[in-house]
């Protein structure tokens, strides 16, 4: 049986296992991979350099593989030409410490740690269905990021208004 480990994550402290996590992540494909809806596949355009180092580190220590999110949603407009993205992540754990990320009766009704400039996570416990059913089966919680990330970006499939749901060609 894999231990547990307790880990600061920005204002949280979680109880996670890490090997159960790894495991998981081990045997599935990325949600935004599996998906064919626009803000996926924009998304998945920049994946590799839209969650910053701190931030793939902060989610590799818990045992979380970075590049297969879950679940990916928006993709709108934020300011002077970038995009943001939400998404997240499970982990085999519970939260120790740390209050929601997200309510939806306050404003704002996220409560990011903003990691950098235009990465921020939140935990919530028992807000996200884990999509990848190994993580039903165990209690799970969630890790939600948004991300900003430059429509100058090579490759970047930018979304149209106002359905967002076409892509425009990729960046040159």
């Amino acid at each position: 049986m894999s231990q547990r480990s307790v880990v600061p994550l920005g204002k949280w402290t979680v109880s996670v296992d890490i090997e159960a996590t790894r495991a998981i992540y081990a045997n599935e494909k990325a949600g935004a991979d599996e998906c064919v809806c626009g803000m996926c596949k924009s998304y998945v355009s920049v994946r590799a350099v839209a969650i910053p180092p701190r931030g793939r580190a902060m989610l590799e220590g818990l045992g979380i593989d970075s590049s297969k999110e879950e679940e990916i949603v928006w993709g709108y407009p934020a300011d002077d030409g970038y995009r943001f993205f939400e998404g997240w992540f499970h982990f085999v754990g519970e939260v120790v410490s740390g209050g929601p990320a997200f309510n939806e009766k306050a404003e704002p009704q996220h409560w990011w740690d903003q990691i950098t400039e235009r990465f921020g996570i939140g935990v919530s416990a028992g807000r996200y269905l884990p999509c990848f059913e190994a993580f039903r089966m165990v209690h799970s919680e969630a890790v939600e990021f948004r991300v900003e990330v430059a429509e100058a970006t090579p490759g970047f499939r930018k979304l149209r208004a106002p359905e967002f749901e076409e892509l425009e060609p990729p960046a040159p």
